[in-house]
């Protein structure tokens, strides 16, 4: 049998290689359309050839396409295109079953020149499907999140834990520094958590726990944070909240935990709260000591019957 010549074996190749290749000249023609490019953008090469690239395909992102093209044209040098940073340059569909998410292939792309007697003739562009990777790397970024999200909670409550609490708090510290928007701290404590204990069993206090954080988050607005800050203590940061308004969500989580109830089996036990709060102004040196004043208010609180809100507002 004859052996096929060089050239029949790169067309060949060409039509069979798992990549879309395409080429473009100077004018930004279609030259070279492989059956990749054929079967998944449902044009034959003969109705591209000799077509704008951009008459074929309108959506293509003209300008940055055509940077790229000129590029490569001016300086005789490839370039590259990452799936992270454009998803894909046509939107071919995906035959992945496992990525759900993605609406379109992934794709990565490269720019390469095409030269002829040192002159560059053409733009080869090679499109890899890369979806699957593009999966695992979702895959493994939303591992990476849920165990970076799972040091910063608390086991039992499912609320942030103190540490995370405590680097948020500097945060938003560092953040009025720079705006001079006031914010609040609340803190929380459950009235008598040891008589629970003691009486109904670490199980059941366990219980109250996760109903109190429960009921607490459900009053406060999305972009305030709530944290287990250790025991049977809560703490509670107020972005942008003044003195007043700290005072009424206190007063909205105590009523909320007294009106509502732990159904046990032999009873119906009742929680009430005691609320400390502080807001911040000038004059205050870091958040560790905004946390003190509410500590202080919450003593107050405690102190002046429990179930009850004490907020101190901080001066110069």
């Amino acid at each position: 049998m004859e052996t096929p010549s060089t050239a029949r074996l790169s067309e060949l190749a060409l039509e069979r290689v798992q990549l879309g290749i395409f080429a473009v000249d100077k004018n930004y023609r279609i030259v070279l359309w492989n059956r990749f490019m054929s079967e998944h953008s449902g044009l034959a090469a003969d109705a591209v050839c000799g077509q704008s690239v951009f008459e074929c395909f309108p959506d293509l992102p003209h300008a940055w396409l055509k940077r790229k093209f000129d590029t490569v044209f001016l300086l005789h040098s490839g370039s590259f295109s990452s799936w992270q940073h454009r998803p894909w340059l046509l939107p071919f569909e995906h035959d992945c079953p496992i990525t759900g998410s993605f609406d379109h292939m992934r794709q990565d792309c490269a720019f390469m020149p095409l030269i002829e007697n040192g002159e560059v003739v053409a733009v080869c562009v090679t499109i890899a499907d890369v979806t699957e990777l593009a999966a695992a790397w979702q895959e493994k970024e939303r591992a990476l999140d849920a165990l970076r999200d799972s040091s910063h909670r608390d086991a039992l409550t499912g609320l942030f834990n103190r540490r995370y609490i405590t680097q948020r708090l500097a945060t938003e510290y560092g953040a009025w520094l720079q705006r001079g928007e006031p914010f609040s701290v609340l803190l929380l404590d459950i009235d008598h958590f040891k008589h629970v204990n003691d009486t109904h069993g670490h199980p059941v206090g366990d219980a109250v726990l996760q109903n109190v954080a429960k009921t607490v988050a459900s009053q406060l607005r999305a972009a305030d944070m709530l944290g287990r800050f250790g025991g049977e203590e809560f703490i509670v940061i107020l972005p942008g909240c003044p003195m007043s308004g700290a005072r009424t969500v206190g007063e909205k989580i105590r009523l909320a935990v007294e009106n509502d109830s732990l159904i046990l089996p032999n009873a119906t036990l009742r929680i009430t709260v005691s609320v400390g709060g502080a807001t911040i102004f000038e004059g205050v040196d870091d958040a560790d000591w905004l946390v003190g004043e509410a500590d202080h208010a919450l003593y107050d609180a405690k102190r002046s019957g429990r179930n009850r809100v004490c907020i101190t507002a901080v001066h110069a």
